[in-house]
């Protein structure tokens, strides 16, 4: 487990990824990523046009059965 701090970044703010993590994962400057509110916190998952579409798929599944 990292932890990293939350800064500003102009109006906005960001965290700090560790370079270890970001090349494990294949994380690049400038990529686009999404962030997926879980239960427990928040997921950073790289931006893949078709997992955004199974993503929404699988919220709206788990919602019909109950599980969120």
């Amino acid at each position: 487990m990292k932890k990293t701090t939350i800064r500003a970044i102009g109006n906005s703010a960001g965290a700090t990824i560790p370079k270890a993590l970001l090349e494990k994962y294949n994380f690049y400057e400038g990529d686009t990523v999404l962030l997926l509110e879980t239960e427990s916190g928040i997921l950073l998952s790289p931006y893949i046009p078709t997992l955004k579409k199974l993503w929404i798929f699988t919220k709206k599944v788990l919602k019909n059965i109950g599980m969120r």
